[in-house]
């Protein structure tokens, strides 16, 4: 496999992958987006930038090569430095270059590096099988009615039934009317029984309001419980997001540098030791990722420009 093939499988773990002396690929998580204009979705992704400016060798593309091909720690660099060159030279002399998958570089006339990410990979791994699809815009047409419009035709047949009818329906007026006179009656007799029903529970309530009047209680209360208070701890939120200072082999240099940056007024902390085997150490971990990013910039500005953020998984 090419060194460039190893930086997109580690692209797709790491937010951070750095190249010794000649820089690091970042990545951020951008949430799915739709565009009205093209009326296309597109799924969450990594965006892939680069920084020109983060050199320093944190042992994991070294580390990831010795152990895919089964070669020291040294031999893997050793092949990373050879890479370098050879893109270095490359940059100098056509003034481009291309990693597959990834990305071209291209020099201005500043002698300054220009990145432009490729769009066919997403390196987000929660978006696998997720591709960009086009919506489509759904018409609803209303059908009115005009009244004007609807003609009524009654032929001679329909007009002999209803006189024919018209006699039927004078003798049901008759019957309608005479069920509606007894329905008046009955409505009467019911309203006089709801009446004389409330004016039975009014007196009811009445008297019994009378002899609760007139009535004592007494209430005895033998002890009268302790007061419990109850202190709930509001649960700390678990630091995912660490600014890296170094990453050792030894454990015994991974506690020297706790120390040094102890002394110095850091809060640092001892993130672990990674699948390469390195025990990293950070000057400060986070929960809040905009907090660590803005921290990183500052360290960045003041004190190491090589400092880098590792992101564990939650």
């Amino acid at each position: 496999m090419t060194l460039s093939e190893y930086i997109c499988e580690l692209l797709y773990r790491y937010n951070c992958v750095i190249i010794p002396e000649f820089g690091a690929f970042l990545t951020q998580r951008i949430p799915a987006t739709i565009s009205n204009n093209e009326q296309l979705f597109y799924p969450p992704k990594k965006k892939l930038s680069f920084n020109n400016q983060i050199t320093n060798n944190d042992g994991l593309l070294a580390n990831y090569i010795a152990k895919h091909e089964g070669i020291s720690f040294e031999s893997a660099n050793y092949k990373i430095k050879q890479f370098v060159q050879e893109i270095t030279n490359e940059l100098n002399t056509k003034g481009t270059i291309s990693f597959a998958e990834i990305g071209g570089f291209t020099m201005n006339q500043e002698k300054n590096l220009i990145f432009e990410p490729k769009h066919t990979v997403n390196y987000l791994t929660e978006s696998f099988g997720l591709a960009t699809f086009k919506t489509t815009e759904i018409t609803r047409e209303q059908v009115l009615t005009n009244e004007k419009d609807v003609i009524t035709l009654i032929s001679d047949e329909e007009t002999n039934t209803s006189k024919k009818g018209g006699y039927f329906l004078k003798y049901a007026a008759v019957g309608v009317l005479l069920l509606g006179i007894s329905g008046i009656a009955l409505n009467s007799h019911k309203k006089s029984i709801d009446t004389y029903n409330t004016e039975q529970y009014v007196k009811a309530e009445s008297a019994v309001n009378k002899r609760l009047q007139s009535a004592s209680f007494v209430f005895e209360v033998e002890d009268v419980l302790p007061t419990i208070v109850m202190e709930i701890e509001k649960p700390k939120e678990q630091a995912n997001y660490h600014v890296i200072a170094g990453a050792f082999r030894e454990y015994d240099n991974a506690t020297k540098k706790l120390k040094q940056l102890s002394n110095k007024g850091f809060e640092p902390t001892y993130v672990g030791e990674n699948k390469y085997g390195l025990h990293q150490v950070a000057y400060q971990s986070f929960s809040n990722k905009n907090e660590a990013i803005n921290y990183l910039n500052h360290l960045k500005k003041t004190k190491n420009p090589a400092a880098w953020l590792l992101t564990s998984k939650k």
